[in-house]
């Protein structure tokens, strides 16, 4: 995506702007066992260098009864990692390209 805003730095030393990506994932299906939990990963593609922070905004298209234990975002903003947790007595595929993660990135 573009990028959606400039913030000024302070004493007028160039800009860091914002951009929101969107990534989605895993690239193949990921089970999660029973009682059990399973790393997904997302692959993003951030137009931004020098990423300085990001935070998850949304995620979706998980299936039921999966609960999201970590969310990482690499230092990069080129990936973000959820650690899927399965409460079930089952069970449960991620199915590949099923996810959808929202990412707020700053850098420049």
């Amino acid at each position: 995506m573009a990028v959606i805003a400039n913030l000024p730095k302070p004493f007028g030393r160039g800009q860091k702007k914002l951009e929101i990506v969107t990534g989605t994932g895993p690239s193949s299906d990921v089970a999660v066992g029973a009682g059990a939990g399973a790393d997904v990963a997302i692959p993003l593609s951030p137009s931004l260098s020098n990423v300085s922070h990001a935070g998850v905004i949304q995620i979706s298209g998980l299936p039921n009864n999966i609960g999201v234990g970590n969310v990482t975002v690499a230092p990069d903003g080129s990936s973000v990692t959820l650690h899927c947790v399965n409460p079930t007595a089952a069970d449960i595929t991620v199915t590949a390209n099923s996810v959808t993660v929202t990412v707020l990135v700053v850098g420049h």
